[in-house]
């Protein structure tokens, strides 16, 4: 996820936690292995990741389940909508 880090730099109130937490690759592999371990059957599922931010969530999802909704209300959505359609076309 490290080419979502450029993509951030307009939206500077959010910016430094959004990257503090993209960063933070326990956090993001602990959520990886969670999804991993309990999507084994997702595979008939439409998921919804609300508060999507970045869409890290949701890609991930997208990976395991038949459908994800990502719901974004702040500014990242236009940032959320570019990275689900270059790495999960089913969110």
């Amino acid at each position: 996820f490290q080419a979502m880090l450029g993509g951030l730099a307009g939206h500077t109130a959010s910016f430094a936690k959004i990257l503090e937490m993209l960063k933070d690759t326990e956090r993001v592999d602990a959520y990886r292995r969670a999804i991993d371990q309990l999507g084994a059957s997702w595979s008939d599922s439409i998921v919804v990741d609300v508060g999507a931010g970045t869409g890290v969530l949701s890609v991930m999802c997208g990976k395991r389940a038949k459908k994800v909704v990502a719901i974004e209300a702040s500014r990242l959505s236009h940032f959320l909508r570019k990275v689900v359609a270059t790495n999960a076309p089913n969110v």
